[in-house]
């Protein structure tokens, strides 16, 4: 970072050797003096020509100059020199500007920039060093005041494991602060003494995918602990980090083999965990599910897209009715789902059958079916409107005989629902 003279006005409160004679700058003008000649006049001795262009062209030669800087340089220490003494952060951050438009920050961070590659005049260091709170290790300083963040987190919330983004109340970025400390430990850039601090912090995980991996497993022990299934677990459930633990399971059991292998610690974690299965009867568990359903709601009629305990019943239950429809359902698995109540096999029979429990609720309150044409159940269904149709349906000899069958069911006596011609019809096509 090179700073023009015409920053520095006079009148600033920047020391200058020519407004301040007992200025510590004055020496260091000295100095830099000597060499400074000395590297000026090797610099601006000429260089070889170099030939530079096309055959049949005048050829260019270009020749090196270069002019002073320690003038510059000394402006610019002078500058961060009046800063400090004001009470100035000697680890002020790279974009910060003085009120005199000097970029003070840019400056300090050229400054530890030479230093480090051995370039820094020793006049300039060993001013420098003079001030008090001068550091040429920043990263010293930025570790201490992140560590102390990250320990109060730690022991607040009693782990390591900092979600992605958090901040701390302050503003402090915690989880830039450690994604910055795994970046240099990979590198080699922690000493010893720091690393044996960060790894003292409770359930700290240099590798972020080991933090990923101990979260959804705490999270998915907590979904069994209270009573979850783990082939039920809902995609709602998420990790800190935001990863589905159902996604998560799958692939703990893909990837079973070779975790074996390479992991054996979690292949025991997971083994030793209270409710986890590797293998498990997929249908089996579904037929349960359908099971629990249909004892809840004393029907079997699931809809298409409905989710029942975290997973798609609905769409299995259609899954099952068109592998029955193609002849590919197992006799055994017709055997289970017929057994189970109110299982229907057409699926175009679920809302009739809705409608024939709506009409046996009404005949139970009642004890008759003579619904009156305008009567409408608490769910807004039709009922008067649903069973003059059936009186038609049953007149015309028109309605199915499946549907009839369930119509009777639902009233439980034929000669109350159609006339007495009628009920031989229903019960013709019932038998």
């Amino acid at each position: 970072m090179v700073i023009q003279r015409s920053q520095v006005v006079a009148g600033a409160p920047v020391p200058t050797a020519e407004s301040s004679p007992s200025s510590p700058c004055i020496p260091l003008r000295h100095g830099l003096r000597a060499c400074d000649d000395e590297q000026v006049m090797k610099a601006n001795r000429p260089a070889p020509a170099v030939a530079v262009g096309k055959p049949g062209r005048p050829v260019q030669r270009r020749h090196r100059r270069l002019r002073t800087r320690s003038g510059l340089l000394i402006d610019g220490v002078s500058a961060v020199l009046g800063y400090l003494a004001s009470g100035g952060d000697p680890c002020a951050p790279h974009a910060y500007v003085d009120a005199e438009g000097i970029r003070i920050g840019a400056i300090i961070v050229s400054i530890r920039q030479r230093q480090r590659m051995g370039i820094l005049p020793v006049a300039v260091a060993r001013h420098l060093e003079r001030v008090p709170g001068w550091t040429w290790r920043v990263l010293d300083r930025q570790f201490e005041e992140g560590f102390a963040q990250l320990q109060a987190y730690a022991v607040r919330h009693r782990d390591s494991r900092v979600p992605e983004g958090y901040r701390a109340a302050d503003g402090y970025h915690v989880a830039q602060f450690v994604s910055y400390l795994r970046r240099k430990h990979r590198t080699g850039g922690l000493t010893p003494a720091q690393v044996h601090r960060i790894d003292a912090l409770p359930q700290w995980a240099w590798e972020p995918f080991v933090d990923d991996w101990n979260d959804c497993f705490a999270v998915l022990a907590a979904h069994l602990a209270h009573g979850g299934a783990v082939w039920g677990v809902p995609w709602s459930l998420t990790s800190r980090r935001g990863h589905s633990i159902r996604n998560w399971a799958y692939m703990q059991r893909r990837t079973r083999v070779v975790m074996r292998a390479t992991h054996p610690d979690r292949h025991a974690q997971l083994s030793g965990l209270a409710g986890w299965e590797w293998e498990c009867d997929r249908w089996g568990s579904w037929h349960v599910l359908l099971l629990a359903f249909a004892a809840k709601h004393g029907h079997a009629r699931v809809r298409q897209h409905q989710v029942v305990g975290g997973r798609r019943l609905g769409a299995w239950v259609s899954q099952q009715r068109y592998l029955y429809a193609r002849g590919e359902l197992q006799s055994e698995r017709v055997a289970l789902l017929a057994a189970v109540p109110g299982w229907l096999w057409d699926a175009s029979l679920l809302s009739w059958q809705s409608a024939c429990d709506e009409l046996a609720a009404y005949v139970d309150t009642h004890g008759h079916s003579a619904v009156p044409y305008a009567f409408t159940t608490r769910t807004k269904f039709s009922l008067g409107v649903w069973v003059s149709r059936v009186r038609a349906l049953l007149r015309d000899g028109s309605l199915d005989p499946q549907r009839a069958a369930l119509v009777l069911r639902a009233v439980r006596d034929e000669h109350v629902i159609v006339a007495r011609s009628m009920s031989s019809l229903v019960r013709t096509g019932s038998a």
